[in-house]
């Protein structure tokens, strides 16, 4: 064989090979952006349910919740804490509940 057959052969190859990977990587995209959108869509759902919860528990519409400020936010909290604490004869549940979700919040 003659280089310019190995060079053919060489092209070939790497043209080949080039469009099996840049498939093989776009398929893996669609996937991804796939599972992604699904968590996002169930994130979504998660985030709108905690927060119909927290809005019960802070005793406030969700549509406020949803306005107020970090530190407005906090003030509620500790305001609710004092009613809900065990040690000032509220229910452990619903302060776990009530920290659970104020947790949350602030991390959103």
């Amino acid at each position: 064989m003659t280089i310019a057959n190995y060079l053919i052969r060489f092209i070939v190859r790497f043209v080949v090979y080039w469009i099996w990977v840049s498939l093989a990587l776009g398929v893996m995209q669609a996937i991804a952006n796939k599972s992604i959108y699904k968590k996002h869509v169930k994130n979504k759902a998660k985030k709108s349910k905690v927060f119909s919860e927290a809005s019960k528990l802070f005793k406030v519409s969700k549509r406020k919740l949803k306005k107020m400020s970090k530190n407005e936010i906090t003030k509620l909290y500790r305001k609710r804490v004092k009613e809900v604490h065990p040690d000032h004869g509220g229910k452990k549940e619903d302060f776990i509940k009530l920290k659970n979700a104020y947790d949350f919040i602030m991390a959103c």
